[in-house]
């Protein structure tokens, strides 16, 4: 049976946030960051709301992971280690509140990445991931 196999060690939310990061550091331009720099992650999810109670622990679990990862010495790319720093934005679980989200995380934040919980507010965000 498939939901008896587990590797020990490994859980969901460990494999889904390395996935993450790797495929965040591998997207990375190397000349997109002075070295040292921190690497932005915009993490849009409703944060208030009848659906907070997902949003928030998800925005908490990136930020520990971000300040264990900060700890050992950063994510390693070409030119030297960088820190990892999320910056949340709640939409309230509204696709034209994630759009202003996500403008504001790229035009006014600087992320270089943003992570997105729950598919109705992709609808609001995708003219900005367009362009």
């Amino acid at each position: 049976m498939i939901s008896k196999l587990r590797t020990p060690g490994l859980t969901r939310r460990t494999f889904l946030k390395n996935t993450a990061i790797t495929a965040a550091a591998a997207g990375l331009p190397g000349a997109a960051l002075a070295a040292g720099e921190p690497i932005k992650i915009g993490f849009l999810a409703p944060l208030t709301g009848p659906v907070a109670a997902w949003g928030k622990p998800g925005l908490d679990g990136c930020q520990i992971w971000a300040e264990r990862v900060n700890a050992a010495g950063g994510v390693m790319l070409s030119d030297g280690a960088h820190p990892i720093e999320f910056i949340g934005y709640d939409n309230e679980y509204d696709p034209a509140k994630a759009r202003t989200g996500a403008t504001k995380l790229i035009r006014e934040d600087g992320v270089s990445f943003i992570m997105m919980l729950g598919g109705d507010t992709w609808p609001g965000v995708q003219p900005v991931a367009d362009r």
